[in-house]
Order: structure tokens, then sequence, then C-alpha cells
């Protein structure tokens, strides 16, 4: 339903992205997927079981968004290709007048978005989501880190996330996308750890 929208719509709107969202280049290189621990953490542990045992994949070169999508940029995508089909209430958008519009802060990354509307946006932008392996290559880099900046216990300067060792929620709120540069990956990716899951 989603691919047929734009059709419909292209006697009224562009139907093409204003521009590109910032891209990271991300280089093949073979990394340990998953993780090597034999005991699975409880809810809020650090790994799950469907998780291990790790294994050596190699992914290719790929490119992706450095930011997460950010409720301004999804607006751009409901207004000319997404429209009602792909908005929920529960995202951060309003729908008045027949008009989308940002109920909060259009800088914050969006929420309530399914997995088929997110590949929608991606295709619109032509792309595709990325794969479990390019998403873990990505966040942890290629040396096992077990987080996206290094092996340093999270603290709210690394990312907007809550219940850390010394401290209660850091914002209680997602942020504006990118707000924690020092918790990037070490392929320069930002928030893939907090903000918003």
């Amino acid at each position: 339903v989603l691919v047929t929208a734009p059709v419909a719509l292209a006697a009224k709107r562009p139907t093409t992205p204003d521009a590109r969202p910032a891209h990271v280049t991300v280089l093949q290189r073979a990394f340990s997927m998953g993780t090597p621990v034999q005991d699975p953490g409880g809810y809020g542990g650090a790994w799950k079981v469907n998780e291990w045992p790790q294994v050596e994949v190699t992914v290719g070169a790929f490119s992706l968004q450095q930011d997460e999508v950010t409720v301004g940029q999804w607006i751009a995508f409901l207004s000319k290709v997404g429209h009602l089909m792909a908005w929920h209430p529960l995202q951060p958008v309003d729908y008045l007048d027949g008009e989308f519009v940002a109920a909060g802060d259009p800088t914050e990354p969006i929420r309530a978005v399914t997995w088929e509307e997110a590949d929608a946006f991606c295709r619109w932008h032509g792309g595709a989501l990325p794969t479990e392996a390019q998403w873990e290559r990505a966040a942890r880099g290629p040396d096992g880190r077990r987080y996206p900046w290094g092996q340093a216990e999270p603290t709210c300067g690394l990312a907007n996330a809550g219940y850390f060792p010394k401290e209660d929620f850091c914002q209680k709120r997602p942020v504006a996308v990118g707000s924690t540069p020092a918790g990037q990956s070490v392929t320069e990716v930002l928030d893939v750890a907090g903000n918003v899951w």
C-alpha cells in the first residue's frame, strides 16, 4: 500500500526528498557478531540468548545515516509520500487542518514507526534498512567493543538513557539527535545507544 502512495500523490506533490540526510561510510571488514557469553542476561541485561554463539561475519562496505531519523524528516516523508497510512497518533506528530506538524521539537528522533513504514522511508531516500549485521558492524565497529564508544560504562554524557549505576534517567525523554557526540560509534554513527530504542 505504501508503494502505491507516491503514484496517487504525484499530481499534487513532489515525491522525491528535498535532500538526503548525512551519511557515513562503513568499510568492509570482518568482525565478531554477537556475544561470547554463554549465560543470557535478564531483562535489562547486557545481551539476550539469541545473540550467541558469537560468529565471524564479513559485511561489505555500505553507508548509513549518521543520525536517527528526526521528526522533521518524518514529517517531510508523511507530507510527500506516506500521508495518513504511515502516521500514528503515538508519533510526536500532529495532523492539523490537513497538514502534518511537529508536536514538539522537530529535531528529536521519530518513534512509533513500524518496520514497513521505516522501510518505505528508506526506499524513498534510495536506500534500505540496515541488516542486523550492518547495524552491529556500525554500532560496535570491528574490534568487538561492548558499547559504541568503547568499553567504558555508559554515562549521561555518552548516551541519553537511564538506570546507569550512579544515575537515574538522563533527560527522561528523547532529545535532539546527536546530542551526545561523545557516545558516537567508531564509525561515527550517533545515538546507536540511547535516546530511543
